[in-house]
């Protein structure tokens, strides 16, 4: 399935702004829906190694790993200062 660039770009962004996205599964999905899509970007991404993928109650959940966040930056064109939400350091008071 051939998937837009700005498509593939609007979810890779989405991905690395949060550190990780839910997709709930479904039967029957249509090839157009956009989560279907993304669900295929995901997986790709798990394929190569670069996000980890957990299935809990009809849930798909994906994390971005260190490789990921590499993979992304680069791909993204983002500085290495700016990484995803689920790996930043907590404020100490």
């Amino acid at each position: 399935m051939l998937i837009d660039k700005e498509k593939k770009i609007a979810t890779y962004t989405n991905l690395f702004k949060n550190g990780a996205v839910v997709i709930k599964r479904e039967k029957q999905k249509q090839k157009k829906d956009e989560s279907f899509s993304t669900k295929l970007l995901l997986k790709s991404l798990h394929s190569k190694g670069l996000v980890k993928e957990t299935f809990s109650w009809q849930f798909y959940y994906y994390t971005l790993n260190d490789e990921g966040v590499r993979y992304l930056q680069n791909y993204l064109n983002i500085p290495e200062k700016v990484v995803p939400m689920t790996h930043k350091q907590p404020l100490v008071w």
